[in-house]
């Protein structure tokens, strides 16, 4: 699931998309205060499911949720018990450890996205 903040920030795309107003998408979502909107944008708040729901109509968009199945989670934790009872030496372990790097570079969150 991602970060309110990053919900916020594409709700605030999705509204200024739509050349809504603050002011303009809280009167949509039933005289809301501006900075209700605000808060939500920023993160301050966490919007709930039929909010986001209001929120995408007003703008003429539709919401979708998908739910994902877990990704190799599972896979790895099987591979990883293994490893914790014959850990890998030599090469295979600078090539394991480089590779675990290489994916941690990876997973980290990215600034601004």
């Amino acid at each position: 699931m991602a970060p309110p903040s990053d919900i916020g920030a594409r709700l605030r795309a999705l509204r200024s998309a739509a050349a809504l107003t603050q002011k303009d998408l809280a009167a949509r979502l039933g005289g809301k205060h501006p900075s209700w909107i605000s808060n939500i944008e920023t993160g301050a708040r966490s919007p709930e499911l039929d909010l986001l729901q209001r929120w995408t109509a007003a703008c003429g968009a539709e919401l979708r949720v998908e739910f994902v199945p877990p990704s190799m989670d599972a896979e790895l934790e099987a591979e990883l018990a293994g490893l914790r009872e014959a850990p890998p030496t030599g090469e295979a372990r600078a090539a394991l450890l480089a590779h675990l790097r290489a994916w941690r570079a990876l997973a980290e969150p990215r600034g601004g996205q």
